[in-house]
């Protein structure tokens, strides 16, 4: 009974894994989005000081699509240069929005409300060791979904 529960449940973790490797697949290579999503959500890692001391050099960012923002909410949208920035809203006005990075002196050029990807809901910082051990517990998954799958229930 224990060997059907354990296989059953490292089946259902890999057909989760693979699931959400198509999904985010699919929405890079299919559909040609810029930053693949899960229905709607996103992970970015900031790469720059500009919204310091919020968001930090090496936080993650979790974005959601929405058709709705406000000013003051942390937006990630495409600048006129296809550079990927994660800024504060400053104003609004119909279709336009202005931006300013926390950190910075001065507002960013007027972007599109099409060229945004979505709004920040979560922000963290993940440590290196933290990390591994996320890719461990994949691997473990990963390979003990093979191996259930694989391994035929052999009786005595």
């Amino acid at each position: 009974m224990n060997k059907i529960i354990i296989r059953t449940f490292f089946s259902a973790i890999l057909l989760f894994i693979i699931f959400v490797m198509l999904v985010l697949l699919s929405s890079k290579y299919i559909f040609k989005d810029r930053i693949p999503n899960f229905f709607g959500y996103s992970i970015l890692r900031v790469v720059s000081g500009s919204m310091e001391p919020e968001i930090n050099i090496g936080d993650y960012v979790v974005i959601k699509k929405t058709d709705n923002y406000k000013v003051g909410e942390i937006i990630t949208f495409t600048d006129q240069n296809n550079t990927i920035v994660t800024h504060r809203i400053v104003k609004i006005n119909n279709d336009t929005i202005t931006t300013k990075g926390d950190a910075n002196n001065t507002e960013d050029g007027i972007i599109n409300i099409s060229s945004v990807h979505g709004k920040v809901i979560k922000h963290f910082k993940i440590n290196l060791n933290f990390k591994k051990i996320i890719y461990l517990l994949i691997g473990i998954f990963i390979i003990g979904g093979i191996i259930t799958i694989i391994i035929p229930n052999r009786k005595k």
